[in-house]
C-alpha cells in the first residue's frame, strides 16, 4: 500500500545533533499543530555542547509532547520498522523516527516521515530537503522512538 502526506516545510538542523528539534519545528509548522521552534526546544531540552538529547531530557520532552501537544511516542524495539504501522500512523499524521545510526554507536539521528511505498519519504535535517531511501534501508540496533498524532 502506498500513504502520502503533503511534503512538510523544509528545516535545516542549526547544530550538529538537533536533528530531533529541526524535525519538531517543522512537523507543527506544516500542520498548524504548534508554533514549537528548534531554538526554544533545544533551549529547553538539548544538551548545549551539540543539541542533542540525553536519556533525561529525552524522557522530560516526551512526556512534555504528550500532555501539551497530543504528539504520542513509543520504542519499538525491533530492529527494523513495521511497514504497516508507518502506512496506518500517516493516514493521520506525519511520524518522526529517531533511529541509532549505527551498531554500537551512540549516534542517533532523527527524520520526518511523510509518505511510504516501496520507499519512505522524509524530510532530511542534515540538509534541510525532502527525500527518499528504500524502506528496508532504514534500521536501528536498539530499536526506533516513534512519534505522532492521532
Amino acid at each position: 500500500m502506498s500513504v502520502y502526506r503533503l511534503p512538510p516545510v523544509k528545516k535545516k538542523q542549526t547544530k550538529d545533533f538537533s536533528c530531533w528539534a529541526a524535525c519538531l519545528e517543522s512537523w507543527t509548522h506544516t500542520t498548524k499543530l504548534a508554533n514549537l521552534s528548534e531554538s526554544a526546544l533545544l533551549k529547553y531540552y538539548g544538551l548545549p555542547s551539540n543539541g542533542g538529547l540525553n536519556e533525561a531530557n529525552l524522557t522530560t520532552l516526551r512526556t512534555w509532547l504528550d500532555t501539551t501537544r497530543k504528539i504520542k511516542s513509543d520504542l519499538i524495539g525491533t530492529s527494523g520498522l513495521d511497514g504497516d504501522w508507518i502506512e496506518e500512523k500517516l493516514k493521520k499524521s506525519y511520524v518522526l523516527v529517531v533511529y541509532q545510526t549505527n551498531v554500537g554507536s551512540t549516534e542517533w539521528h532523527a527524520l520526518l516521515i511523510y509518505g511510504k511505498d516501496n520507499f519512505l519519504y522524509y524530510m532530511e535535517p542534515r540538509t534541510g530537503e525532502n527525500t527518499h531511501k528504500s524502506f528496508y534501508n532504514l534500521t536501528s540496533p536498539n530499536g526506533f522512538y516513534l512519534f505522532w498524532t492521532e
